[in-house]
């Protein structure tokens, strides 16, 4: 379930999930990427369980540019695990978990092959997945209650669309402010007016 309300504690991996926690004047935890001795990832939450037991909780992860493939398929990997560890009644036990992901991997690929108007599309991608329909699904199978992202590219207007029953709040218009004023800044505040307005 998605959080409908204040939103607790804030787990990232980089400086700009402490900056928006910092912004939401909540707590805030990091993940890490760890791997046993033969090299199968085990991603870790560095907080106390306690830390955010029955609390609303939004991960941040970015994925660095230019990504190879390799980078977007641990990355979405430990992601989805950390979103699991925190939702899962038996460890984290939030009581909602938003995904906050800046960019959203995967959103280009929007073409349905079996359906698309496009002979081209259904030829060229017969058999392949809808790439941001797995996501989504995967997302909501790990525990996530919502989506906050910008722009994905099967939903470019700003606002809150429902897709295979989750919610995914689209935002808009920080590519030209970041230009402007700088794009971390602006992004991080971004992020804490949709956070304010989603608990209104």
């Amino acid at each position: 379930m998605g959080c409908v309300g204040v939103v607790d504690f804030v787990v990232g991996n980089d400086g700009f999930g402490r900056g928006l926690a910092e912004c939401l004047k909540c707590g805030f935890g990091v993940f890490v990427e760890e791997y046993y001795g033969d090299g199968e990832p085990c991603p870790r939450v560095l907080v106390d369980y306690g830390e955010v037991e029955g609390k609303c909780v939004a991960v941040v992860a970015r994925l660095g540019f230019p990504a190879k493939f390799s980078d977007v398929v641990r990355y979405l990997h430990n992601f989805l695990r950390v979103v699991s560890n925190l939702s899962d009644e038996e460890l984290f036990n939030a009581e909602c978990v938003d995904v906050i992901l800046p960019y959203f991997v995967l959103g280009r690929q929007d073409h349905n092959p079996r359906t698309d108007p496009s002979r081209l599309v259904r030829v060229r991608d017969r058999g392949k997945d809808v790439g941001y329909r797995s996501l989504i699904k995967m997302s909501k199978g790990c525990g996530a209650g919502r989506v906050v992202t910008f722009n994905p590219h099967f939903h470019v207007l700003e606002g809150c669309v429902k897709v295979l029953g989750l919610d995914v709040v689209s935002l808009s218009g920080v590519r030209v402010w970041g230009n402007i004023l700088g794009r971390s800044l602006v992004v991080m505040l971004w992020f804490w007016v949709v956070m304010k307005r989603l608990e209104g």
